[in-house]
C-alpha cells in the first residue's frame, strides 16, 4: 500500500523493539498514523521512519518532547494491607521496595526485573495476559506504568487487574498530570521525580510516547469504571495524581 507499511513488517524492521500489538494499539488510539484495511493494519511510512530514527539510529533531533519535573511523589500516602500485584514493577520497583514480600512484581522486560533491588517475587509477564487465576490478589499498584501504554492497552490491563483482584480489591494508580491540550502526534513524555517510599528517597525518571488522551484523572476514572472499578479516593497534586479504586 502506497505510503504505508504492514505492521508485522514494521515490527520486524524495528528489531521487534515494538511489537505488532503495540503498533496496532497506538494506531487505534490515534497516537500513530495508520489505517486498517479489512483485517490488516498499516502504519504510515512517516511514522515508521520517525520510530526508526529514534529506536535504531538514536536520533532525537525531530522529537517533540514534554518534560515534567515532579518534586516528590509520596508513596507512603497510601497504606496497603494484603497481597499486591505490581504492574510494571521492574526497574526501581517502588511498590516492592515499600512492601517487600507482599508484592508480586510484573514486567514485560526481564532486564528491568533483573535490575530491581527489592524482596518482591518477580515474574516476566504482559499486563494484558496476567498468569494468575481469578481473585488471586487483595491489591494492585501501577506506579507510573499506564503512561507507557496506548489507551486500548490500558483498558485491557484494567480488565485483567479486575479479574485477578478479590472482591472489594483495591487498585492504586500513580500518574503524571498532563493536559490533552499538549498532545501532538509523536510526542515523547519525559518525567523526572523523587519518590518517598518508606524511609527511602529515590531519584528516577520515566519516558514514553504521550497517549492521545494524555494524562488526567478524568481519563483514568472513566476507563476504570468501564472495567468494573469505582473511584474511592483521589489525591491531586500540581504535577501528578494518585487514584484509589475499589473493585465493584
Amino acid at each position: 500500500m502506497n505510503g504505508y507499511i504492514h505492521v508485522e513488517d514494521a515490527a520486524v524492521l524495528l528489531d521487534n523493539i515494538l511489537t505488532r500489538e503495540y503498533l496496532i494499539h497506538r494506531i487505534e488510539g490515534g497516537e500513530f498514523i495508520g489505517k486498517r484495511v479489512k483485517e490488516r493494519y498499516y502504519i504510515s511510512k512517516e511514522t515508521f521512519e520517525w520510530l526508526k530514527r529514534i529506536l535504531l539510529k538514536k536520533d532525537y533531533s525531530d522529537v517533540r518532547e514534554i518534560e515534567k519535573n515532579i518534586d516528590e511523589v509520596d508513596f507512603n500516602k497510601i497504606k496497603i494491607k494484603g497481597s499486591i500485584i505490581d504492574i510494571g514493577g521492574g526497574g526501581e520497583g517502588i511498590s516492592g521496595r515499600r512492601y517487600g514480600k507482599m508484592v508480586v512484581s510484573i514486567d514485560k522486560s526481564l532486564r528491568e526485573l533483573l535490575e530491581t533491588k527489592n524482596d518482591s517475587i518477580k515474574i516476566v509477564s504482559d499486563g494484558m495476559r496476567l498468569p494468575f487465576k481469578e481473585k488471586t490478589f487483595d491489591n494492585s499498584t501501577a506506579f507510573f506504568a499506564f503512561m507507557y501504554m496506548p489507551v486500548k492497552t490500558r483498558k485491557i490491563v484494567m480488565a485483567e487487574i479486575h479479574r485477578v483482584l478479590r472482591e472489594r480489591g483495591m487498585l492504586y494508580v500513580f500518574e503524571p498530570k498532563i493536559s490533552s491540550a499538549h498532545y501532538r502526534p509523536m510526542t515523547l513524555l519525559s518525567v523526572y521525580l523523587t519518590v518517598k517510599a518508606g524511609k527511602e528517597k529515590i531519584h528516577t525518571g520515566y519516558g514514553a510516547v504521550l497517549a492521545k488522551s494524555a494524562q488526567s484523572r478524568t481519563h483514568f476514572t472513566a476507563i476504570a469504571k468501564e472495567n468494573g472499578f469505582v473511584l474511592e479516593e483521589h489525591f491531586d497534586f500540581k504535577d501528578h495524581f494518585i487514584l484509589v479504586f475499589v473493585k465493584a
